[in-house]
């Protein structure tokens, strides 16, 4: 991880409805130019809880670097159901996934693609009187995702050698001039049924692009 953003306000221009009362915005960290790098995790707990992922970032050519975390996570949550006898009405199954490359096309020129994908499928039984972490429920729920997200940021820097031709604007921007593009589609599917049955489905398409004009360090 990079770096970690907490924005307060509306943000649903630029990242969509689910943002309008702020965004904690998480930068993951660039994959390295160093030799490659892989990392493999493997824990294990309570309630049949097990979680395994990897990790591998490292060049793949002279102008090409990428990464590739995956994980999967899995348990019988917390929660007893005594109608159905059964310790695994709200479990979690939880895939993740993410992809990222970083292409330098030239001494000005470089483009970053980043994909990813979300595979969410929990039962949900959380509902009773009192939270004591003991249900009757006759039909528990579900809890579901499903997403895909992509981006792809282009980048421009202006040579370092433009002649000074005077403009203020262009002294102060010369070196760097930003573009960036973003693209993202996700949907999601959340179907919950308790002792008070519920049902609530939703899709969604969100895209986004912006411009960025970066001035010169000095």
């Amino acid at each position: 991880m990079r770096q970690v953003e907490v924005f307060r306000g509306p943000q649903g221009t630029l990242y969509g409805a689910n943002a309008l009362a702020g965004l904690v915005n998480v930068t993951t960290s660039d994959p390295t130019t160093r030799s490659p790098k892989p990392e493999l995790t493997v824990e294990g707990g309570d309630y049949d809880t097990r979680t395994i992922g990897g990790y591998v970032s490292g060049p793949l050519s002279d102008s090409v670097e990428g990464d590739s975390p995956m994980q999967q996570y899995d348990s019988d949550g917390y929660v007893r159901n005594h109608f159905l006898n059964r310790d695994d009405t709200n479990d979690y199954d939880e895939l993740t996934m993410r992809g990222k490359l970083h292409w330098q096309a030239n001494d000005e020129t470089s483009f970053d693609f980043a994909a990813g994908y979300i595979d969410i499928d929990n039962g949900y039984d959380a509902f009773s009187s009192n939270n004591p972490r003991n249900t009757i429920s006759d039909q528990p729920g579900k809890d579901t995702q499903k997403s895909q997200f992509g981006s792809v940021i282009a980048t421009f820097m202006q040579p370092k050698d433009v002649p000074d031709r005077g403009d203020r604007l262009a002294r102060r921007f010369r070196t760097s001039n930003t573009a960036t593009t973003k693209t993202g589609r996700s949907s999601v599917s959340i179907r919950t049924a308790t002792a008070l049955p519920t049902c609530t489905a939703r899709d969604w398409t969100t895209s986004s692009a912006e411009l960025r004009f970066i001035s010169n360090d000095d």
